[in-house]
């Protein structure tokens, strides 16, 4: 199709596979303190660019905070993607952002995430989605 972009082609198949390993549902347990991150996905960054996180999910407890982060694992990269964290506290479910960040291409990025607060069988998250979101 002429009037798209490879730009634009490339984020689509991006969201697509954030989509399917964000989607698992699985609960992720709740920790005392932090760190507690569990990897729900990954995928590999053909080319640079500016998104943000979309995240949606809930915890089971208002006293419980989830943090959904990418974290970048391209050896001599290995870390956090700064300004990637998105959190919340909703038992209902509720979309949340991180702030604008870049990613850069040729990088591969898991999608990690954590519960943190009280701690036992009823205390969990669960991340319904997790995929970037263009600016």
């Amino acid at each position: 199709m002429p009037a798209l972009s490879g730009l634009a082609l490339t984020q689509e198949q991006i969201i697509e596979i954030l989509s399917l390993y964000a989607t698992a549902m699985d609960p992720i347990d709740a920790v005392s303190e932090a760190p507690g991150w569990c990897v729900i996905g990954g995928f590999p960054m053909p080319t640079n660019a500016d998104i943000r996180l979309d995240v949606m999910g809930s915890v089971s407890d208002e006293s419980l905070v989830m943090t959904t982060r990418l974290y970048d694992i391209t050896p001599d990269w290995v870390g956090p993607v700064n300004g990637s964290e998105a959190q919340t506290t909703s038992t209902t479910g509720a979309e949340v952002f991180s702030g604008i960040f870049t990613l850069l291409g040729g990088h591969l990025y898991q999608v990690q995430s954590q519960v943190v607060g009280n701690v036992g069988t009823t205390f969990f998250g669960t991340v319904l989605r997790a995929a970037p979101a263009g600016i």
